[in-house]
């Protein structure tokens, strides 16, 4: 379309200018010339221009990595309702999802792998005490219901509930299925429901979790 447009303005000003003086084969390649050396400075500016946005962006996104790696303090996370702890959780696999992502970029990639690899080694350190704070928070919640709440093992990847409520294989369903997204976020990797501490016989659910340091 700019093109017709340019050689429609041509075509008036040669007829203005019939009377007078013709533009020749050799001007209008001239003006032709120019025109796309406007376009291709045009071109390149606008590129600059995202280019440069771009790169301000990875580097906020780099700093807001780098902050919360260099910043994170398990004894602030302490003592929290049962909450804390899943946002805690999405929020060390969301950041490490965007180091992932800068380590991908041709810019960024050297402090996104160094940035991923500590990410890694924080949640490796840190998801068994979380999960450990996350069933502490839920014990003391439960504490009314009559429900007790731990984990162990390895870990901590093993859950347990215990409570008289627990009698019931309806009540046990229901219970799982409020809490599978944030055992799952938690990354339990069992759960057991008895009806009193020590029974022999009780339900339990195996939960294909991620391991601590794999992110999705």
């Amino acid at each position: 379309m700019k093109n017709i447009l340019f050689f429609a303005l041509c075509l008036i000003i040669s007829l203005f200018t019939s009377q007078c003086d013709p533009i020749s084969p050799e001007q209008i390649q001239k003006i032709a010339n120019e025109k796309r050396l406007r376009d291709s400075i045009e071109n390149i500016s606008a590129n600059a221009k995202s280019d440069s946005i771009r790169l301000s962006k990875l580097e906020e996104e780099v700093s807001e990595v780098e902050a919360f790696v260099s910043s994170f303090d398990m004894n602030n996370h302490k003592e929290k309702d049962g909450s804390h702890y899943i946002v805690l959780c999405t929020e060390i696999n969301g950041y490490a999802l965007l180091a992932q992502r800068l380590a991908e970029d041709s810019t960024t990639a050297i402090r996104g792998k160094t940035l991923l690899k500590k990410l890694k080694s924080l949640s490796i350190a840190n998801m068994p005490a979380i999960r450990k704070q996350w069933a502490t928070s839920v014990d003391r919640a439960m504490w009314e219901n009559n429900i007790d709440v731990k984990c162990f093992g390895a870990g901590n990847r093993t859950l347990e509930f215990v409570g008289g409520t627990f009698a019931s294989n309806a009540n046990i369903k229901d219970f799982q299925t409020t809490l599978s997204d944030g055992l799952h976020t938690l990354r339990f990797k069992r759960v057991n429901y008895r009806w009193y501490d020590g029974a022999d016989e009780y339900q339990y659910y195996t939960i294909e979790s991620k391991q601590d340091g794999v992110f999705d």
